[in-house]
């Protein structure tokens, strides 16, 4: 578990920010993307506003991937093409 009040740095996410205009009917579209390793420099660009726990962080990712030669997977949930939550996944395979 992670102590969000004690890892809280003062950034923020802009998505975590509301908006005083109210919602057009067009506005407010939520989307989902998954990209390969490749998506790491996103991530990296998402980690410098984000919270996120220790293992999550954007230099602990890297780091795991470049030891381990993992396979990644970023999952990352849009809100009217900004940013609002993003998840490093490694990909494992295994047999029954």
């Amino acid at each position: 578990m992670v102590d969000a009040a004690a890892s809280f740095d003062g950034n923020r996410v802009a998505a975590n920010e509301i908006s005083a205009r109210s919602m057009r009917a067009d506005q407010g579209r939520w989307t989902v993307a998954a990209s390969d390793g490749a998506g790491l420099a996103d991530y990296t660009q998402f980690c410098a506003s984000a919270l996120f726990a220790p293992a999550q962080s954007a230099s602990w990712v890297n780091n795991w991937a470049a030891a381990t030669g993992a396979d990644m997977v970023v999952a990352t949930l849009t809100c009217d093409a900004r940013p609002a939550l993003s998840l490093a996944l490694e990909v494992v395979r295994r047999s029954p």
